[in-house]
């Protein structure tokens, strides 16, 4: 058996988000919102960045 390399891996992964429609549209709207360090969790959007409170 022949382990896939880090970049094989990633493109996978990545083939596999962008079947997600829903999480296609969430993160073309984060993106819009221009946050920083931002995190994804069931479908909400939490950023760390204390300057937004």
């Amino acid at each position: 058996m022949r382990y896939k390399s880090i970049e094989e891996q990633k493109q996978k992964f990545i083939s596999i988000l962008k079947q997600n429609e829903d999480l296609m549209s969430i993160l073309d709207y984060v993106t819009e919102l221009k946050l920083q360090n931002f995190y994804i969790a069931v479908g909400s959007i939490f950023s760390n960045n204390l300057e937004l409170l």
